[in-house]
């Protein structure tokens, strides 16, 4: 199996991500507290700078967007947006 292999660079990882939990979680809960007009331009914000971004990358975040990072009305915003052509 692998995970023996890759216990110590996973360990590694999670120890750089540790101390930016709280920050991503201020991030999380500020981005739900916007007004919808503002949830509506960190959307557009969004899609604007991921239609720079290789196919590929763009496809694998948008898989993850509605993973509860993001509010809502933001992953459909941003996936409508990118959706348009």
């Amino acid at each position: 199996t692998l995970l023996p292999q890759t216990a110590p660079a996973l360990g590694m990882a999670m120890g750089m991500l540790q101390p930016m939990l709280p920050q991503l979680r201020t991030a999380r809960e500020q981005m739900r507290a916007l007004p919808p007009a503002e949830q509506e331009e960190v959307a557009a914000m969004m899609a604007g700078e991921l239609k720079a971004v290789p196919a590929a990358e763009r496809a694998l975040f948008l898989e993850a967007i509605d993973a509860g990072f993001f509010p809502p009305a933001v992953a459909a915003g941003v996936k409508s947006r990118l959706a348009r052509p």
